[in-house]
């Protein structure tokens, strides 16, 4: 039976993108060819069915919809495998294996059965707007920290809800999946230093947060250089009147915790800035460190994750407290990276760049 990573709870009622453990079957296929995307707007029914809402409900959904997508690809890919899906976007990911030999990632996207003509339109154009920035940020970066989009196409079929995919050259480990004691802690830092330095680079040349920083949105290839993914909750920093927000517990920053709970109330979230990514990274960081010492581990400390299944209670401790504080790493400098990337007073790093110049000075220094 498949199994699903309960570690993660999304904001606002909204499922999390989640590992899948175990591989669907996989079936023969060969390389997408698709040029081009499918640009023009497709009509969209009114929602078909009721979104579903329970653990049960969104694991049957998800294992029933996952062979359908697989389907559309057969002949392109071999091994195919799905290892990761976010409900709320409707997105897919599988890896496989060309025609050509080449292992691929495949990003896929369609629409949800209970999405409605708005939600249709905006979420489609989110997918777009990924694929566009993921292959501008490549050529930029000339390939440092960003995957290559290698192919982009849609899939239409009469009778069938159209797909729309890109494909990225595959990487072979995730932040998450690394057991601490083959991962030591000088290149644990230097992994979040390369992703500090990336997301600066984001900041200052696109003015955007990628919102939903995290350890399975971090991988990393055998030389041990990081790629951040998942662009699809992306936003422009410091855009007032916000009315959704997305974000992974317990990786989102208080300021998108206070955005969601006054989104209830019938207001609109805050505005973000550089600090939500940094805060989300300081804590990722904190979490790969202890993830292996039972005693110290998120999982572990009750006043942290006892409300990890209620979003609501989680993101009021966010932000009214008692503050959400870690152990000490028996390391000072990385102990004050830790406080100072998570802080809401003014002992905060000012920007991206300056906690990416700390992490430099305690990676050469361990």
């Amino acid at each position: 039976m498949t199994e699903f990573d309960k570690t993660e709870t999304i904001v606002q009622g909204i499922t999390p993108s989640v590992p899948l453990t175990e591989s669907i079957d996989s079936e023969s296929s060969t390389k997408t060819k698709a040029p081009t995307l499918l640009l023009e707007e497709i009509a969209c029914e009114k929602p078909a069915i009721r979104r579903p809402s329970t653990e049960k409900e969104i694991k049957a959904y998800v294992l029933q919809t996952l062979p359908k997508i697989k389907e559309r690809f057969r002949g392109e890919y071999h091994s195919m495998m799905a290892v990761y899906y976010n409900l709320d976007q409707h997105t897919y990911v599988f890896t496989g294996v060309d025609k050509d030999g080449a292992h691929q990632a495949i990003k896929v996207w369609t629409p949800a059965p209970w999405f409605t003509n708005l939600e249709h339109t905006i979420k489609q154009q989110r997918f777009y707007d990924e694929i566009d920035l993921i292959s501008g940020m490549y050529q930029l970066m000339r390939g440092k920290n960003v995957v290559k989009v290698t192919g982009i196409g849609a899939k239409t079929r009469k009778g069938d809800r159209p797909i729309v995919y890109f494909t990225t050259n595959y990487v072979e480990r995730i932040l998450s999946n690394i057991h601490p004691a083959a991962f030591p802690l000088k290149k644990l830092v230097g992994v979040h230093k390369q992703v500090a330095g990336f997301l600066s680079f984001v900041h200052r040349n696109y003015g955007i947060i990628h919102k939903d920083v995290k350890p399975g949105n971090i991988l990393i290839n055998n030389d041990d250089e990081a790629f951040l993914i998942d662009f699809g909750s992306m936003e422009g920093m410091n855009i007032e009147n916000r009315m959704s927000e997305i974000g992974t517990i317990p990786y989102l920053s208080p300021a998108q915790a206070e955005g969601m709970l006054n989104i209830d109330a019938g207001k609109t979230a805050l505005a973000l800035d550089y600090s939500t990514d940094m805060y989300s990274l300081g804590t990722t960081l904190a979490d790969i460190i202890f993830k292996n010492h039972p005693q110290n581990k998120l999982a572990a400390q009750a006043d942290f994750y006892k409300d990890r299944n209620d979003p609501d209670g989680f993101c009021r401790r966010l932000v009214w407290g008692p503050e959400i504080t870690f152990p000490s790493t028996k390391n000072n400098a990385l102990d004050e990276f830790i406080y100072r990337s998570r802080t809401q007073t003014d002992d905060k790093y000012e920007s991206m760049e300056e906690a990416e110049n700390a992490l430099s000075d305690i990676e050469a220094n361990l």
